[in-house]
């Protein structure tokens, strides 16, 4: 993927939002690019579940997670995840696992572990 995001920012900047830039990386993949899904959560990660089942067609998950600090992604659904098709998954929140996510082709961006 050839883009650097200052300038896709630049070029879009009446269509697009820019995310505080509070997110650490711990996927195999470290940018991605695709349209949006969005997701509020609480601690059940039950819905992004089901969201990381259907054919990402190249999607990126985006999700906030309110309530307390838990992790709602780790290599479980990075597999999911990487299995159907999505680009990537950003977590307003926690994850786990980052042992295993490093390892999977699938741009893991999220506030810690």
């Amino acid at each position: 993927m050839d883009f650097a995001t200052a300038d896709l920012y630049d070029d879009l900047k009446d269509e697009v939002t820019a995310l505080k830039p509070h997110f650490n990386s711990y996927g195999k993949r470290q940018k991605c690019r695709g349209r949006v899904s969005t997701l509020l959560i609480d601690e059940d990660n039950s819905a992004l579940i089901e969201l990381l089942k259907e054919d990402g067609k190249g999607r990126v998950a985006v999700v906030k997670v309110s309530g307390e600090i838990c992790a709602v992604v780790g290599d479980k659904l990075m597999g999911i995840a990487e299995k159907n098709g999505w680009e990537g998954i950003v977590v307003d929140g926690y994850v786990r696992d980052i042992q295993n996510t490093k390892n999977i082709d699938v741009v893991l961006l999220a506030v810690g572990t």
